[in-house]
This record gives structure tokens, C-alpha cells and sequence, in this order.
């Protein structure tokens, strides 16, 4: 099984989170730890590169070392990048009139995709 660790140790993500994969327009909702546990689990699907957003905006990248996944805190999405995100995946969605969408915080974002899922 694979295991992530944070490079800070009192740094960990706030849940819930978004997991946004490189090239990818999906955003996979993650509800706690053990959503986030049982993704490592399935480790293949995650790749360098590939983010996760938490309820904070806090920016995690993915990297390997050792088979393990470790996050990186690498600074705060811009609400206006998280807007483009969401648009991207309520279109890939089948949701209508996306680009009308605004969304006004990063929790705000968190619960619209959730609710899509």
C-alpha cells in the first residue's frame, strides 16, 4: 500500500479537497483522509504533476519518492484559476451555461463540485 507523507509535518490538508489531475479537466471531490487513504491505495492513478486543492486553497503537489506519495505545500490557488477549473469540469459535466458560472470562495467551489459528483 502507498502511503503519503507531508514534507511539513505540522502541515496537513483541510478537508474536504479537490484532486485535480495534470491534463485532466475532472476534479475528483475527496471528503476527508480516509477518501484521500483510499486513493493511495490506488496509486497508479496519480501522477507527478498532478494537485490537490484543500478547503483552505492551499495548493498540494503530488511528488514520489520511495513508491510514496508526498504532498508539497506550493502556495494558494488564485479564486479566479479555481473558477477556471470548476468551468472546465461542470463542462466536461454536461452542465449548461458554465461559463456564467462565479463562484466566490474556495469552499463555495468545493461543495458545487461535490454536488455535480
Amino acid at each position: 500500500m502507498t502511503t503519503a507523507t507531508v514534507t511539513d509535518a505540522a502541515a496537513t490538508p483541510h478537508w474536504p479537497a479537490l484532486l485535480h489531475q495534470q491534463n485532466v479537466d475532472e476534479l475528483l471531490y475527496l471528503e476527508n483522509n480516509q477518501d484521500w487513504e483510499q486513493l493511495l491505495a490506488a496509486s497508479y492513478l496519480l501522477n507527478l504533476g498532478d494537485r490537490l486543492v484543500d478547503s483552505a486553497g492551499t495548493i498540494w503537489g503530488l511528488t514520489f519518492r520511495n513508491r510514496q506519495v508526498q504532498l508539497l505545500m506550493s502556495g494558494m490557488i488564485p479564486l479566479s484559476e479555481l473558477q477556471q477549473l470548476i468551468q472546465a469540469h461542470a463542462l466536461l459535466d454536461g452542465s449548461c451555461c458554465v461559463s456564467k458560472l462565479q463562484i466566490n470562495s474556495i469552499t463555495e467551489a468545493i461543495q458545487f463540485v461535490k454536488s455535480l459528483s
